[in-house]
């Protein structure tokens, strides 16, 4: 016997009383059994296979998101530390330009020193500003980028579990479709048809 006959032997299931099969009728009835297990059984793998790819889909764009939002918090930090340093810097130019008018016989109410002061403290609150901004760019554009995967792996779940639910059902019809075809070799070989006796 070879390796289809065993597999057959295993599946084959008595057949109902006073029946009697000849052993091809009932090869042909368990490798029937055998197909319709097979297929019932590959199809519910992929249905798992596919729930399961939705599940971990979803888990690792949900990770990515919180890594990017975890980032767009860093780049604000980091923002607010440039603008920290823009305005020491901005404070320090102030107090050496008002120290060398001091020390050149000026006044601070000088009008040059007032519009060089004027004009470096403007500089200043635009660098800070401009430090505040990009920094608040690069963190909506990394929350932008954090939506779009939580989206992406929402779709992907939803659609895996479509088709995981598609598996389940085509599962069910193999199992009612070979559960009515080895119906159908009963009633053609069990019941007094081509090469069945009865007992």
């Amino acid at each position: 016997m070879g390796f289809f006959d065993d597999l057959a032997n295993m599946v084959l299931t008595q057949p109902t009383a006073g029946m009697q099969l000849s052993p091809d009728q009932q090869r042909a009835i368990a490798l029937s059994q055998l197909a319709t297990a097979t297929d019932v059984t590959g199809k519910l793998i992929g249905a798992y296979s596919h729930y399961q790819y939705g599940q971990q889909a979803a888990a690792a764009d949900e990770f990515q998101a919180a890594q990017l939002r975890q980032n767009a918090g860093q780049a604000q930090a980091a923002a607010q530390h440039d603008a920290y340093e823009v305005d020491k810097q901005s404070q320090y130019v102030a107090s050496a330009a008002l120290a060398a008018a001091a020390g050149s016989g000026g006044g601070a109410s000088d009008p040059t020193v007032v519009n060089i002061m004027a004009r470096n403290a403007g500089e200043g609150a635009y660098r800070k500003a401009l430090a505040l901004y990009q920094g608040d760019d690069r963190a909506r554009l990394m929350n932008m980028q954090a939506d779009a995967k939580e989206f992406e792996g929402q779709n992907i779940k939803a659609n895996s579990n479509e088709v995981a639910t598609s598996q389940l059902l085509a599962a069910g019809t193999a199992g009612i479709m070979g559960m009515a075809q080895t119906g159908g070799l009963y009633s053609r070989f069990g019941r007094g048809g081509p090469g069945a006796t009865t007992g």
